[in-house]
């Protein structure tokens, strides 16, 4: 009995927490979204799909079936996503950055689990992402194995392109995932939880040099969504992804009378984005993350 009273209790505190850092963000998301860009920002989710009739989502995106390629079938007219997690992704990112702001595509590359035969179809994603002129590219999954067709991909991008993945829910590895573990061209992300620590429960031990960037994931899924709350830092790419999306939407805003530098992100994105996030956290580190 007191057992579960400790349990109530605890998950109690995580949803009110969980609340606080999401009515903080959307306080800052309004104030992003608050001007008009010069254009929507395109995002791409390299995942394992998209279904809008998936689960018991509330107000799914809608992908246009221009945006939609499907690289394990090539059935590219009908969209499908046999585990959720492409979905879900896809989701997370629409909740900051809503169709007015945002072209969302989405890449399905596999089907559940992911495996390193999967790797063929990432590199025919990011390919496509290229074509379309993207200017986020986002894979929530990764693996302990390296591929070289997709790190000469991601070494291959324009500077006008950020390319955002997950670090694993890979607490007792020695190292991230791969494609994170890359880190030319790549933002890879952990886990934080809402109370603004870091989620050892989840996170891979940082890197010695670069960024270890950290945002909300434990738990990161509205209730509704899943019967229990999710934790896991394929999500927390999804929010990375979103927010940088917010960045970059900002900088095209047409700036306030007597200013007269603009805020340039597009050239060299990843740079200036991993400088821009480095600044945001300048004050809120942990065990080695930002």
């Amino acid at each position: 009995m007191a057992e579960d009273l400790a349990r109530n209790v605890r998950k109690q505190k995580t949803r009110d927490a969980r609340k606080r850092s999401f009515d903080e963000l959307n306080q800052l998301r309004a104030l992003l979204l608050a001007g008009p860009g010069r254009r929507k920002v395109k995002v791409v989710v390299i995942d394992s799909g998209f279904s809008a009739t998936w689960g018991s989502i509330p107000a799914p995106p809608s992908i246009a079936k221009s945006n939609y390629r499907d690289f394990v079938d090539g059935q590219h007219d009908v969209q499908r996503d046999e585990s959720g997690h492409g979905t879900l992704t896809a989701h997370l990112v629409s909740m900051m950055l809503p169709e007015a702001v945002c072209e969302l595509h989405v890449a399905r590359v596999f089907r559940p689990p992911p495996s390193q035969q999967s790797w063929g179809p990432v590199e025919q994603a990011i390919g496509w992402a290229v074509e379309k002129g993207v200017d986020i590219i986002l894979m929530a999954f990764g693996s302990s194995h390296d591929d070289d067709r997709v790190k000469r991909a991601i070494n291959n991008l324009p500077d006008n392109m950020l390319f955002v993945t997950a670090a694993g829910n890979v607490p007792n590895f020695t190292r991230f995932f791969f494609p994170g573990r890359t880190q030319k061209n790549v933002m890879c992300v952990f886990a934080a939880t809402a109370s603004n620590k870091a989620a050892a429960e989840l996170n891979p031990p940082p890197l010695n040099r670069g960024y270890n960037f950290a945002l909300l994931g434990e738990p990161v899924l509205p209730e509704g969504i899943w019967s229990e709350l999710q934790s896991a830092t394929s999500y927390v790419a999804a929010n990375a992804a979103a927010f940088a999306g917010l960045l970059l939407y900002f900088s095209w805003q047409p700036l306030p009378p007597g200013e007269s530098e603009p805020l340039h992100l597009d050239d060299y994105l990843h740079e200036k984005m991993n400088l821009v996030f480095e600044e945001l956290s300048s004050h809120h580190r942990d065990q080695g993350y930002e």
